[in-house]
């Protein structure tokens, strides 16, 4: 590539990617002046100095792409908080429990009913779903430990054949909800 062709692909590059000269200079470790001078065609760049700010757009690459993973993880964890809002409120319909209260005030002070729904919509979420434990906890701001240790409980609970025929309907009605 010629040195002006350069110049002008460097010059797209940093419009793509919002990239001022100074910030160019900071990451390629060029100074600024003699950046400016290379993309005004005063000085031609050496074999080195092309490397170096080649270097940095393959990074913002780089970071581009995981800033659009971040995005999409964010989309996921909204999307299971949104699977258990779904579940927490059809548990609360078919108990005659107020919704609401479960998903807006704070844990501690729920009745027993509403923690027992709540740890029915988690399980829900996890099991009907398919969706790791892990991802639950981050959605949800809780513990792994929390997670897995509220899905154990209903699978225990599950033994009696009520809560079983009730969790089987519940999860014909949620399950295979797809991302």
């Amino acid at each position: 590539m010629r040195p002006s062709e350069w110049r002008t692909a460097i010059r797209d590059r940093m419009e793509d990617a919002d990239i001022t000269q100074s910030e160019l200079s900071r990451l390629s470790g060029c100074e600024c002046r003699h950046l400016r001078r290379l993309l005004h065609g005063i000085v031609e760049p050496r074999r080195s100095t092309m490397h170096k700010i080649n270097k940095v757009f393959k990074d913002e690459v780089y970071r581009k792409k995981a800033r659009a993973n971040v995005k999409g993880s964010e989309q996921r964890l909204d999307f299971i908080r949104g699977l258990y809002q779904s579940g927490a409120t059809l548990l609360c319909a078919d108990a005659n429990l107020n919704a609401r209260v479960l998903l807006n005030d704070d844990v501690n002070t729920l009745s027993n009913d509403l923690r027992e729904a709540r740890r029915e919509a988690i399980y829900l979420v996890a099991i009907a779903n398919n969706v790791y434990a892990a991802e639950v906890a981050r959605a949800l701001n809780l513990s792994r430990a929390a997670v897995s240790r509220m899905i154990a409980q209903v699978e225990e609970a599950r033994e009696d054949p009520s809560i079983d025929a009730r969790l089987t309907d519940m999860e014909r009605v949620v399950g295979g909800i797809k991302w």
